[in-house]
């Protein structure tokens, strides 16, 4: 309100501004086809590798499920396709079938 007003700057208008702004800084919308809720098999410990917003391409890695100590990594999330993840599940204990990731798909 305050750009429009013409008292600041317009903060969506720089490079990369906002969460629906592409990677690469040109402020264009990322349009999301579908949305796929990833899922463990096994309860756990959750480590995401990427963050919210964060473009991702299918086959790469999203994050593991390793057992409880840490020992041993009993799950590698992957990304069935190319997409944004729009959120990720905060709390790293997850329960066998827990939601860890919602991924936009472009």
């Amino acid at each position: 309100m305050l750009a429009l007003l013409g008292i600041a700057d317009d903060p969506a208008a720089g490079p990369g501004a906002g969460p629906a702004s592409d990677q690469a800084g040109s402020g264009a919308p990322t349009f999301l086809t579908r949305f796929l809720w990833l899922k463990c098999t096994g309860a756990g410990w959750w480590e995401p590798a990427v963050r919210p917003g964060e473009a991702v391409t299918a086959g790469q890695p999203l994050g593991t499920v390793s057992s409880l100590d840490g020992g041993q990594i009993l799950q590698t999330i992957t990304a069935p396709a190319d997409g944004v993840p729009m959120f990720i599940t905060s709390s790293p204990a997850v329960a066998a079938n827990g939601l860890l990731l919602g991924l936009g798909v472009t």
